[in-house]
C-alpha cells in the first residue's frame, strides 16, 4: 500500500512538475504590441509650399525631436514616411502647418491598395483630370517622350483597388490598360517618335541590310550558312 501510495504521490508531482513546465513555455499573454509593420504609413506629396516635399521631412524632424519614421520615394517623387511608434503616427496624423506654410500629409489605408497602370491612347486634346474624376483612379500624370518632353497618348495612373481591364470615361471614351513597368513605359513613350514618317524609312533601311556578294561566308535564313572559299576541296 505504502508502495501504491508512494507511485501515485510520485504520479501526481510529475503532472504537477509539467503544469510549471507548461507555465514557463506559455507564459500568461500580455498585452500585444503593435508591430512596425501593421501602423499606418503617410504619404507627402510632391506638389507642397515648401520648395521640395523632403523640406518637409526635415521640419517635422526639426520640430518635433522625439519623432521616428523612415523615409521611402515613390515612382512620382512624393515620399512615404512609415512610423516607427505611435507618438509619431500621432503627430503624423495632426500636424498641418510648419514653419508657417500648411503642409499635407495623407494617410494610406494598407487595406487600400493602388497599382500603377498605363492608360492607352489617350487624345492629346482632352485633359487628364477627365483620368482622375474616374471613382478607380487616385492619380493621373500623361507620359513624355524622352527625347524631347513632348507629350504623348498614354497617362500614367495609380488603380484603387481589383484592376479593371479598361477605364471607362463615359462621355469621354473608354481606354484600355496595361501592366506599368519604367522600360515598358519608356518604349511607349518612344512609339511615336518611332512611326514618324522620316524616322521609319531610315528604320527599314538598317533592317534590310544584306550581306554583300563578294562576301566569303553569307548566311541564309533559308539555306544556312553558303560558304564562297575555292579552297575548300569537295570531299
Amino acid at each position: 500500500m505504502e508502495g501504491k501510495c508512494h507511485k501515485r504521490l510520485r504520479k501526481e508531482d510529475d503532472f504537477s512538475d509539467m503544469a510549471n513546465m507548461s507555465r514557463a513555455i506559455h507564459p500568461v499573454a500580455e498585452p500585444p504590441t503593435v508591430a512596425i509593420s501593421t501602423v499606418m504609413k503617410y504619404k507627402i506629396p510632391k506638389e507642397t509650399e515648401f520648395d521640395h516635399a523632403y523640406e518637409v521631412v526635415l521640419a517635422l524632424e526639426l520640430e518635433y525631436k522625439n519623432i521616428k519614421f523612415s523615409v521611402q520615394p515613390n515612382l512620382v517623387g512624393d515620399l512615404i514616411l512609415s512610423p516607427q511608434d505611435h507618438n509619431t503616427a500621432k503627430i503624423l496624423s495632426e500636424v498641418s502647418n510648419l514653419n508657417g506654410k500648411a503642409i499635407k500629409i495623407i494617410p494610406l489605408d494598407p487595406k487600400e491598395k493602388t497599382t500603377r497602370m498605363v492608360l492607352l491612347r489617350y487624345p492629346l486634346e482632352l485633359p487628364v483630370e477627365v483620368v482622375t474624376k474616374h471613382s478607380k483612379v487616385t492619380k493621373a500624370e500623361r507620359c513624355i517622350t524622352s527625347r524631347d518632353k513632348a507629350q504623348t497618348r498614354q497617362v500614367l495612373v495609380d488603380i484603387k483597388g481589383i484592376v479593371p481591364e479598361e477605364v471607362d470615361l463615359g462621355n469621354w471614351g473608354t481606354y484600355k490598360l496595361r501592366p506599368f513597368c519604367p522600360r515598358t513605359t519608356t518604349m511607349l513613350q518612344m512609339s511615336e517618335i518611332w512611326t514618324s514618317p522620316i524616322q521609319v524609312p531610315q528604320k527599314r533601311e538598317m533592317w534590310h541590310l544584306q550581306p554583300k556578294p563578294h562576301d566569303r561566308n553569307v548566311y541564309s535564313e533559308t539555306q544556312g550558312w553558303n560558304h564562297h572559299d575555292s579552297q575548300v576541296p569537295k570531299l
